[in-house]
């Protein structure tokens, strides 16, 4: 197997029926990948799916809830590819996101590609993911780099050797810029592929968006 799709969730049924319709329209081989999805400790997902089976292998793991850093570790637990890729159940996979992401993955290397904002109405979610494009221009190079872990991919054997993310971290927004802060002290290098991409449906206000971006200022610390 060459890839994995770890798929974690958490009582949002409808997102992660729109997201597994999005891995059906994959343009990569059927039989190079499979997808795991982590249910973390939400309702049932066996019917959404189901009802948009992506035609490849797709093990559902369910576990009392830990959080989206603990499920993404689980699903690498479960999963079979040499290579790892992480996705959210709140976003789109645009049709050539596996096979880009499996030529341009390398050993020793740590893959971050492109997300643009589904909700482009919403002005705090619009401006987030303007702030993020902004962060991975300016710090692409430095130290500082990191990638968001809604689209992101690395060998497995790697993954594994940093040891996950970090289990303390029991909200989404920091866990995968520690993350990517750890990976890159090991020796990872971080590099930017922007044709690998994605849509993110992130309803933000002006509270989660302040409380978003707090919790990725102090994971750099």
């Amino acid at each position: 197997m060459e890839l994995s799709v770890v798929l974690p969730t958490y009582n949002r049924p409808d997102s992660l029926s729109r997201c597994l319709a999005s891995l059906a329209t994959q343009s990569a081989e059927p039989s190079l990948w499979e997808v795991v999805v982590v249910n973390d400790g939400g309702v049932d997902v066996g019917e959404a799916v189901r009802a948009n089976d992506p035609g490849v292998p797709v093990a559902i793991v369910n576990q009392e809830n830990t959080g989206p850093a603990g499920a993404r570790n689980r699903g690498v637990e479960h999963a079979k590819g040499r290579l790892v890729a992480f996705i959210d159940d709140d976003c789109l996979a645009e049709p050539e996101w596996i096979e880009r992401m499996m030529a341009a993955a390398a050993p020793g290397e740590l893959i971050g590609g492109k997300v643009t904002n589904l909700l482009s109405t919403k002005v705090c979610s619009e401006a987030s993911q303007t702030l993020i494009d902004h962060l991975y221009e300016s710090f692409e190079g430095t130290d500082y780099m990191f990638f968001t872990s809604n689209n992101m991919c690395m060998h497995s054997d790697d993954f594994r050797r940093i040891g996950g993310f970090d289990t303390s971290f029991r909200t989404s927004a920091g866990e995968d810029r520690e993350f990517c802060v750890r990976a890159a002290h090991a020796g990872i290098r971080l590099r930017h592929v922007p044709d690998v991409r994605i849509g993110h449906a992130h309803d933000l206000g002006p509270v989660s968006f302040l409380r978003m971006h707090f919790k990725y200022g102090r994971a750099a610390s």
